[in-house]
């Protein structure tokens, strides 16, 4: 997307989250990306966002799950041509029922996301009401989760995704 060199500049330069912050979600997302290690490097790989939750109730129209796959068969084709088999695809969601849907729909396609991680497996999304059900550790975990995502959509080689989600206006 047109402005994603900057948006990395400016996440690396300028907006600095306190380092134990910044130091843990890149641990996680090195975690997530050495499943790969000797295929790609940990700039190869491509970033999804994809957002439901209450955005539902707001009559949005989401993307289809197949529309991602094509986006990233096409950049595949276009940012990745030395590679002979599809790069990494991190999935920053709200909604972790996608992740079956995208392993499913493309099986040898490597996958990764937050989702993998047992505490953040929201079915139907982020609703916003909720937060006020949260004990401290949940709201950590959830603004955890957050920086992970926005590091690796910042870090990602290419970026697939929607722009109503505060994850993807930061990254």
């Amino acid at each position: 997307i047109s402005g994603h060199e900057l948006k990395r500049y400016l996440l690396k330069r300028i907006w600095r989250p306190m380092p134990l912050v910044r130091d843990q979600a890149c641990a996680k997302i090195e975690n997530h990306l050495s499943k790969q290690l000797g295929r790609n490097s940990v700039d190869d790989f491509i970033a999804f966002s994809v957002r439901r939750g209450d955005k539902a109730r707001e009559n949005f129209v989401f993307p289809t799950l197949d529309r991602y796959i094509i986006a990233a068969e096409r950049a595949a084709i276009l940012h990745f041509p030395a590679d002979d088999k599809m790069p990494t695809i991190f999935v920053a969601t709200d909604d972790c029922s996608v992740m079956n849907d995208f392993r499913s729909r493309r099986p040898r396609w490597n996958f990764v996301s937050e989702c993998d991680v047992p505490h953040h497996q929201s079915k139907d999304g982020f609703r916003i009401e909720e937060m006020t059900l949260w004990n401290h550790e949940a709201t950590d975990a959830h603004f955890g989760k957050f920086m992970v995502e926005l590091y690796a959509m910042a870090a990602a080689k290419y970026f697939i995704g929607v722009i109503y989600t505060n994850v993807t206006w930061w990254a």
